[in-house]
Parts: C-alpha cells; sequence; structure tokens
C-alpha cells in the first residue's frame, strides 16, 4: 500500500545516490553502498506484500551479494565487512528462512575473522569489530521467521 509505495521512493533516492557515489575512489563505498541498498530492499521486505516482498527479496540478495564480494578486498576483522556477513546472514535467516546458508555465511566470516586474530601480524582489531563478533555469532540460534 502506501507505505510501501513511500518505501519505494525512498529506494529510488537511496539507489540513485548510490550509483553516482560508486563512481568515487574509496575503497570502502562500493561494499558499503551495497550493503546499504540490501538493507533498504530487505526493509521493503517487512512492508511489502507478497509480489512486491519476493521482488525486494530478488533485490536484497543480489546486492548482498555484491557486497560481499567487494568486501573480500578489507580485512577479515575490518567491521564494515563483519557487519556486511551479520547482515546478508541475518537476510537469509530472517527473510528467505534459509538457516542452513545463514550459518554458513555467518561462520565463514566469523572464522575468517578468528584467524585474523590469532595472527599478530593482521591483528589490528578494534572493539567494533570485537562487538560485532559474538553478535554474528550468536545470531544463529534465533528461531526461524520467514518474510517472503
Amino acid at each position: 500500500g502506501d507505505v510501501y509505495k513511500r518505501q519505494t521512493q525512498s529506494t529510488w533516492v537511496i539507489k540513485s545516490s548510490i550509483e553516482r557515489l560508486l563512481a568515487k575512489p574509496f575503497p570502502k563505498i562500493a561494499p558499503l553502498l551495497y550493503k546499504l541498498e540490501g538493507d533498504v530492499s530487505r526493509y521493503e521486505c517487512e512492508v511489502a506484500e507478497s509480489e512486491e516482498a519476493k521482488e525486494s527479496a530478488e533485490a536484497a540478495l543480489k546486492q548482498y551479494a555484491k557486497a560481499m564480494a567487494a568486501a573480500k578486498e578489507l580485512s577479515p576483522i575490518e567491521p564494515l565487512r563483519l557487519e556486511i556477513a551479520l547482515n546478508f546472514s541475518v537476510f537469509y535467516y530472517e527473510v528467505l528462512g534459509c538457516a542452513e546458508k545463514a550459518c554458513e555465511v555467518a561462520k565463514r566470516a566469523f572464522n575468517d575473522a578468528i584467524e585474523c586474530f590469532s595472527n599478530p601480524e593482521d591483528a589490528t582489531g578494534s572493539k567494533e569489530s570485537l562487538a560485532i563478533m559474538p553478535v554474528s555469532y550468536t545470531h544463529l540460534t534465533l528461531p526461524t521467521k520467514r518474510i517472503v
């Protein structure tokens, strides 16, 4: 209804801003913007009717996948990379009801970060990274809620 229409208009503004920002040469800009676009599409799923929810879920899946690919250039303990993995995992778990895929995404990010923290040369971890990791790990015990 009206909420979805307003959300869709907001999404258009965000997406056009993302396209302009992606042209800028900042290493964190692409993963951040793809993550934000995935987040917006995920939120659209929560207010949309069934067909629109399905389209929003497909858009979120595509954007989170782009964010994950772009984030591979970042350190495994970079907070943005951990946030992307956490949000993608939440999307798989809560929106698509794919607990196995959610676990796979979260475990891969968690294990990569642990490996990095265990190597003193790579471990420049921030408090933010250390705060995200337990949330990522414990998220997997939540009950499944499927939106689409």
